[in-house]
């Protein structure tokens, strides 16, 4: 079988910069080189001055690399970011649809961009999957028609099934879920040497209580609740909150929230460590440091990997009951929490019952790595991804 990815555009694939759905397109090239169920696959991907120093040569996928568009008119380059990325990505997509002119696909799958879909099926005349990351359908004026010119959509979660089919006209038939994946051999190896020594690195102790936040620095990811929540921590005198993260992926460069983040915190500053972007190849290494993670999203996130990697590493973790979440983690894993008027409260509290009760940390961070093995690993993304296009 032989299918074309396309990119959403932002961000290159391999995925050198982050983002969780280049980390996933690239997690089915990878497996896809085991000689499993082997696809032909060509990857169209935005070019990116960090790719030239690495090989990503591999056996079963052809990467198609797209320059970006140098807009040099001066007006255009003064107006919103919004629209300079709206520009780009309609570079982008017309130069991947001159690529795949004359080549014949089974399928091409359009990853998270459905505004994509119409000029494509104008144009070529292969099966088109739509593989949504978000329920954003209406992003766009034309949303029915991509809906209805796709010959399936992926979706990341049950959550996002449910929502589009309620939002938008479309047949339950037509959706498939594929639950995220992640690759448990990298986040599986925790030990306490280990964890001492890398917690060296952050002048953390080894009785340290080490609380983890990771995801980009937006207010919908609840890192303001998660603060206001270890400022109310007062009996946890070894407590330490590990923030890792930026505003936008590999960009570390300081932003108006997060230097609001960090004027909130300077009377606990000695408690407090920002780490800015990590890259994701060393983020395992991060996540091991940490005793719980709080995760703590107030939108409802359709199925973050973060939740998955901190699960993965055996940590417990404190979320919400939002978007895909619930389908993530159950109880014996780590703890929910509904988000209203009491969730810096609960926060508090849920860290303080596991700081309190070791036993029952230390369980629930076994159950999340057992669940994540089970049912959420590369080998289980892969071969339900095959299954779908079968």
């Amino acid at each position: 079988m032989k299918i074309a990815i396309i990119t959403p555009g932002g961000l290159p694939v391999p995925p050198l910069k982050g983002g969780a759905v280049e980390n996933l397109i690239y997690t089915i090239i990878k497996e896809n080189e085991l000689g499993r169920d082997t696809l032909e696959i060509d990857v169209y991907s935005i070019e990116d001055e960090a790719l030239k120093a690495n090989n990503f040569s591999v056996k079963n996928t052809n990467y198609y690399f797209i320059k970006k568009e140098k807009i040099r008119n001066e007006f255009i380059f003064k107006v919103k970011t919004k629209i300079r990325n709206k520009l780009n990505y309609s570079y982008f997509l017309t130069k991947s649809i001159k690529l795949i002119k004359n080549k014949m696909y089974d399928f091409i799958i359009v990853e998270n961009r459905p505004n994509y879909v119409m000029k494509i099926k104008n144009k070529l005349d292969s099966k088109i999957i739509l593989h949504m990351h978000n329920e954003h359908l209406t992003s766009f004026k034309n949303y029915q028609k991509a809906v209805d010119a796709c010959y399936k959509i992926i979706v990341v979660s049950n959550y996002i099934k449910e929502t589009i089919i309620k939002k938008y006209c479309v047949d339950e038939e037509k959706i498939r879920i594929l639950h995220n994946g992640i690759d448990i051999s990298r986040f599986n190896n925790r030990t306490i040497s280990n964890k001492n020594i890398l917690r060296n690195e952050f002048d953390l102790s080894g009785n340290d209580f080490v609380v983890l936040f990771s995801g980009r620095l937006v207010k919908e990811k609840g890192i303001c609740e998660l603060i206001n929540a270890i400022l109310k921590c007062s009996n946890i005198k070894n407590l330490k909150l590990l923030i890792v993260g930026s505003s936008w992926f590999s960009n570390s460069n300081s932003d108006n929230f997060t230097d609001t983040l960090k004027n909130k915190t300077r009377e606990i500053e000695d408690k407090v460590i920002f780490t800015g972007y990590i890259d994701y190849n060393q983020i395992h290494n991060i996540y091991k440091i940490a005793d719980v993670a709080v995760l703590p999203s107030i939108w409802n996130d359709p199925f973050p990997l973060t939740v998955l990697e901190c699960m993965g590493v055996g940590l417990p973790v404190i979320s919400t009951k939002s978007g895909g979440i619930p389908e993530m983690i159950d109880n014996e894993s780590g703890i929910l929490l509904s988000i209203d008027k009491d969730i810096e409260e609960n926060i508090a509290k849920s860290i303080e019952y596991l700081f309190n009760n070791t036993d029952i940390m230390q369980s629930m961070g076994c159950k999340a790595a057992e669940r994540v093995q089970l049912n959420f690993s590369k080998e289980v993304f892969y071969k339900e991804f095959i299954r779908i296009l079968n």
